[in-house]
């Protein structure tokens, strides 16, 4: 016990009940998954499609969008509550005017990363419509707007 100490101890233990959770989540959506379609007189296609979209596949363009701004909603409030706790530390830890003065500025570095990233993000997007409707003007084709689902998904 002494050598873990009291830190290491609730680390582990957080991890562990994390570990914990995700096992029930994942037994939870499972079961969901048999149960549902069965309650619901589901077809087949529309159980596939809905088991899909709860792992973030998606088959429409609808879906596909909502899903894109509820995970950049997310995470656009979890880089700002970062930004703003880290900026508390200085005052907290007593840092000098120089380290303070770098600590902020890797705030800033951090923030305009972020900022970049949903910039070029938004691009991608807009380049997977673009493509979507060239296709549809070629009659080239295969699904509707296949790109730009797929570049919504793996956000």
């Amino acid at each position: 016990m002494e050598k873990w100490g009291s830190t290491g101890i609730a680390i582990v233990a957080v991890v562990v009940i994390l570990i914990i959770i995700a096992f029930i989540y994942e037994m939870g959506r499972r079961l969901y998954f048999w149960i549902a379609p069965k309650i619901y007189k589901w077809t087949p296609q529309e159980a596939h499609d809905r088991e899909m979209a709860s792992l973030g596949i998606y088959s429409d363009v609808s879906g596909a969008l909502r899903s894109y701004r509820r995970k950049r909603s997310r995470r656009g409030f979890i880089v700002g509550v970062l930004s703003i706790g880290a900026a508390v530390v200085p005052w907290v830890r007593e840092f000098s005017s120089t380290d303070t003065l770098i600590w902020f500025l890797g705030i800033g570095i951090f923030w305009l990363f972020y900022q970049s990233e949903l910039r070029l993000k938004t691009m991608q997007v807009r380049l997977a419509q673009m493509h979507d409707a060239l296709e549809r003007i070629a009659g080239t084709a295969n699904e509707k707007d296949e790109h730009l689902i797929s570049e919504l998904s793996d956000y």
